[in-house]
């Protein structure tokens, strides 16, 4: 198992600290036993060999908390209309370690991590949130992201298919600032989204 790096300490228990592991050869396994129970799919060989090519380094990492391993986070680089985006394709915290900001903090951590790449420069971080998780959706709101779309059958194996897109703009130009203020002035208050079970808080 190779070493956490990068911990912190949660702010309101100084005895939890959360570290950050790169995803490598050696902890792979951990990976797949922490996907196993997170998540209702089988990640496929060819999502194993992605997470730990070294160009995904920085944005794909074993969560920790008091060195004990407790989630993960995993995503890729997409070219998309001529810019480079962050897809996030899996995030999720083991059951007894939620609503503890471990999410918060993992999520924060992609972000930065993004925001500070120069080659690639990073546009975006982006994600699909199945469309009965409204506490999810909520989760990824509170820390930026933008609905940006609705993918229609994303899910193919749910009786519920379709996905929200989430958005988060890194570097966003002055126009969208504008767009996005006069926008905010000319709407209401949306009622809050339905509660849903979550991996990430």
């Amino acid at each position: 198992m190779s070493s956490p790096t990068s911990g912190r300490q949660y702010k309101n228990n100084p005895y939890e600290r959360v570290s950050f592991s790169s995803v490598t050869g050696n902890n792979i396994g951990i990976i797949r036993v922490l996907n196993s129970t997170l998540f209702p799919i089988q990640y496929s060989q060819r999502f194993y060999k992605q997470i730990v090519q070294p160009e995904l380094e920085k944005y794909c990492k074993l969560i920790y908390l008091n060195d004990v391993p407790v989630g993960t986070v995993c995503c890729r680089l997409e070219e998309i209309d001529n810019e480079t985006k962050l897809y996030v394709m899996t995030m999720g915290v083991l059951a007894p370690y939620r609503n503890r900001k471990i999410g918060s903090q993992a999520l924060q951590h992609i972000l930065d991590a993004a925001r500070e790449s120069k080659k690639p420069k990073i546009t975006s971080v982006y994600l699909h949130v199945w469309v009965e998780s409204g506490d999810a959706k909520r989760f990824y709101e509170r820390h930026g992201f933008k609905e940006v779309g609705l993918v229609v059958d994303y899910y193919k194996k749910m009786e519920v298919r379709d996905a929200w897109i989430l958005e988060y703009r890194l570097h966003p130009s002055a126009a969208e600032g504008e767009d996005e203020s006069v926008e905010l002035q000319a709407m209401s208050p949306s009622p809050a989204a339905q509660d849903h079970a979550t991996t990430v808080t």
